[in-house]
Formats: structure tokens, sequence, C-alpha cells
């Protein structure tokens, strides 16, 4: 069972997260006219909006079962976070799933509002060609990577 001082630093924090991604989106939209592409790293990391219609970098875009396949991997996100959670409080995987769910969560909550994710990180890979990802992808894949650090290294303690 949750301890109510984790459950609400765990919704405190998931709603200041999703807030703070949708801020981010919004100041890239005001700030990016459409098609226009500012470089941070020249030949490298741009800014550019993107809307993404299919899964992570584009996938199934043309598809029907975008939105049912996101829905999908959300729910699986929520049960991996049920059935691997550790019994006693980790700090590692506190703030792992707390990324994962927040971007999870974003990214899926524009998928539903407005039929794409706004992807505005663009990146020039050399055999790939630009690949667009936002800061909720980021979230995803850090929260991921936490919570699997935190599973296999402090176990089911929790202790780390």
């Amino acid at each position: 069972m949750l301890s109510k001082k984790f459950s609400f630093a765990f919704a405190l924090g998931l709603g200041t997260l999703l807030l703070s991604f949708q801020g981010v989106r919004e100041g890239m939209e005001i700030l990016l006219a459409p098609s226009q592409r500012i470089w941070i790293v020249e030949k490298c990391c741009f800014l550019q909006i993107f809307r993404n219609q299919g899964l992570s970098f584009s996938l199934f875009a043309s598809s029907p079962l975008a939105l049912p396949m996101a829905l999908l991997s959300f729910g699986g996100v929520v049960l991996f976070f049920l059935a691997f959670r550790p019994s006693k409080g980790s700090t590692t995987f506190f703030w792992g799933s707390l990324l994962l769910m927040a971007g999870g969560m974003n990214n899926l909550g524009e998928r539903i509002f407005h039929h794409a994710v706004t992807d505005y990180l663009g990146l020039q890979l050399p055999l790939i060609g630009a690949l667009f990802i936002n800061i909720p992808d980021l979230a995803i894949a850090l929260g991921a990577f936490l919570c699997l650090l935190g599973h296999l290294f402090f176990g089911e303690d929790g202790k780390n």
C-alpha cells in the first residue's frame, strides 16, 4: 500500500511536470514559425515544430491503430509500475516512475486532444536524417532507465 506522503508527492510532482511540459510546448509554438528551423549546434541539433501523428519516431503515422496502440503502451507502463515497484520507498524508482508517467501522460493527452504530439527538438543524424523529439520523450527515456536501475540495483527493499 502506498503511503499518503508518497501519493501526495507523486501527484504534486506529476502535476508540476505536466504543466511544465505544456508550458515549454506553448513557448516553442510562440517562438517558432511553421517550418522555421533554429540551429542550436550547427548541422547537429535544432529547434523546429513537428506534428508527430505516429507513435514514437512517427511510426504508424497513417495507421488508424496509432491511438489504440498508444493507449495500450500507456497501460503497459502503468502495469509495469504496479508490478515492479519496490515494497519500500526507493528514491530512484520514485523519480523514474514519475518521469515515465508524466512523459507518457503528456504525449497521450496531446494525441487524444490534438491528434498529434508536438515535437520541437531536432537531431540531424548522419544515416537516419532528422529525428524529432520533445522534452516528455526525454522524460520517458530517463524514467525508464531510472526504473530499470532502481529495480536491478536496489531490489525489493528499495534502499538506495
